[in-house]
């Protein structure tokens, strides 16, 4: 019966020794997982914040360029009507002399055109 008794005693202490060493293994496998999952927590907080400036600068530089399309195609307009307008006189200069040549007015009145 002392036998069984004092059997029974090791087998308390052994039981409540494996469990505190079991308990500490735990608390430290859940504490790095702990500091990973913080970790991992971060570093996708980081590529979301990436991705998202990076989708920003993106956009202010596609409307940049089209300002600079936009400006540009504003000066090619610009340029061509001014081209226009440039042809427009030097018709009517062209037809003002011919108009002169053919009806001899700055010769008969002593005017010239221009």
């Amino acid at each position: 019966m002392i036998v069984l008794f004092l059997s029974g005693m090791v087998a308390m202490i052994l039981l409540r020794t494996l469990h505190r060493d079991i308990s500490k293994y735990n608390e430290l496998a859940s504490a790095e997982d702990a500091a990973e999952e913080k970790k991992d927590a971060a570093e996708t907080k980081a590529k979301v914040e990436g991705a998202v400036l990076h989708a920003v600068a993106k956009a202010e530089e596609e409307a940049a360029q089209k300002a600079n399309v936009e400006k540009a195609a504003k000066a090619a307009q610009e340029a061509a009507e001014d081209r226009e307008e440039d042809a427009a006189a030097e018709e009517v200069e062209k037809a003002g002399a011919e108009v002169q040549e053919s009806t001899g007015f700055q010769s008969r009145y002593g005017l010239r055109w221009g």
